[in-house]
């Protein structure tokens, strides 16, 4: 009802969430607090207002835009600062994720543009002067989602003109350069006698103030948490935590006993790479990640054992374990993994188990919570006595929002259903 083209349906949505103040119920207010219609907007500021008191003239047809926003802002900043343990301000992606029927003024653009693009003052903000010296590990950004990062908003606005919906335009902009990450030329402004390092991909750079390389724990620390916060929180969470860990034998076993774990976010997502003999390593500027299977599957661990119940029924245990830094599936709450398996050769295979990240506003009823960082869980699967095999496949979804929208498959395979097939048979790849 939220995101219904009936502006009635997404102020009567509104209504009833108002009824019901709490984290959950006030994120989705947040969003609509942005309708495009004034009266969803005042369902929407009414509700919001229950909790921590918002400017009555908010939602008011003639209110300009950017000053509503700036409101709703506030709004955030306030909420925030009352309730630190419900904080709703960091998941601003999340809250106005559900782009149908919203409008945004600058004030939003703006802190959309803080993670999308960033950093943009500096000299040389503009990539394509970093390609001389360090042709290669340019081409690997070209084609990275940073470099793209803009073209993941689908921000709408309504023109001043005509009152008419439209995509709110970037520009020229097209994403995050290299001194988003780079953060080192502020280092080099107090030292100009400061110079780069010479560097795989070529010579050391002579301009003054160059973002040269970082290592790989300021590269975790000061720039990917930057914009990933979350991810970094999990991660602090794994490096506290048990690291379980492949075992080296007996195959596709899981240790759920690790050592302590010393990588960062660039020993998985920015593996070293040497494009040529003459060349030496450097990191992959590509950022491995949702669209790379191999990645995907080193994150997880899928243990098939078959087994009979007490009753002498024949069950199969599909045994789940997270050995990544972080929440599996991480990110957006519109990503998903889940689980299909059921007797070998079915045309389709029925779902067993479905995960995605939880965020405010999502009321999620048909999915489980992801894997934390080291998490273990179970799913038996009951089958017929007649079944000999079963068949399985683990899939990542982008969106689930999106029925054509990118998936990949983390695992597939089938396996003997007999309760006498070893672990090692039953184990997936």
């Amino acid at each position: 009802m939220l995101a219904d083209e009936n502006w009635r349906l997404r102020a009567a949505a509104c209504e009833i969430l108002a009824d019901r103040p709490g984290a959950a119920t006030l994120a989705p207010l947040v969003g609509r607090a942005a309708d495009i219609d004034w009266r969803v907007r005042a369902a929407a500021v009414a509700g919001l207002s229950k909790i921590h008191p918002l400017p009555n003239d908010l939602a008011l047809r003639d209110k300009p835009l950017d000053d509503r926003q700036r409101a709703l802002l506030a709004w955030l900043d306030a909420y925030d600062a009352a309730a630190p343990g419900a904080t709703l301000k960091p998941e601003l992606c999340e809250l106005f994720a559900d782009g149908s029927y919203l409008e945004f003024g600058r004030p939003l653009v703006e802190r959309c543009l803080t993670c999308h693009v960033g950093y943009k003052q500096h000299p040389m903000a503009d990539s394509g002067a970093c390609a001389s010296c360090y042709p290669s590990i340019y081409a690997d950004w070209y084609g990275s989602a940073h470099a793209q990062s803009l073209s993941h908003l689908q921000l709408r606005t309504v023109r001043a003109e005509d009152r008419q919906v439209a995509w709110v335009s970037f520009g020229e902009l097209r994403g995050m350069s290299c001194v988003e990450c780079h953060a080192v030329f502020e280092r080099a402004a107090t030292n100009p006698a400061a110079s780069p390092p010479a560097t795989s991909s070529g010579p050391a750079a002579s301009k003054p103030g160059c973002p040269s390389a970082t290592g790989p724990a300021a590269a975790a620390d000061e720039s990917c948490a930057r914009c990933h916060g979350e991810v970094d929180r999990q991660w602090r969470q794994w490096l506290a935590g048990r690291q379980p860990h492949r075992a080296d034998w007996p195959p596709g076993q899981v240790d759920l006993d690790g050592s302590r774990d010393t990588r960062t976010c660039v020993d998985c997502h920015m593996t070293l790479v040497s494009t040529s003999p003459a060349e030496l390593p450097h990191r992959d500027h590509r950022w491995r990640a949702r669209r790379d299977a191999a990645l995907l599957a080193d994150g997880i661990a899928l243990e098939i054992q078959p087994h009979a119940d007490s009753a002498g029924a024949t069950c199969v245990r599909f045994t789940l374990t997270n050995l990544a830094g972080h929440d599996y599936p991480t990110g957006t709450a519109r990503r998903a993994i889940r689980l299909y398996a059921g007797p070998a050769g079915a045309d389709d295979l029925p779902l067993l188990a479905a995960m995605s990240p939880r965020r405010p506003g999502w009321l999620w009823t048909d999915t489980q919570p992801p894997l934390a960082p080291g998490e273990q869980r179970h799913y038996d699967l009951m089958l017929p006595d007649s079944a000999q095999s079963v068949d399985y496949r683990l899939v990542f979804f982008r969106n689930t929002l999106d029925p054509n929208g990118f998936t990949n498959v983390i695992t597939v395979g089938t396996v003997a259903v007999t309760p006498s097939a070893s672990a090692e048979q039953a184990a997936a790849p």
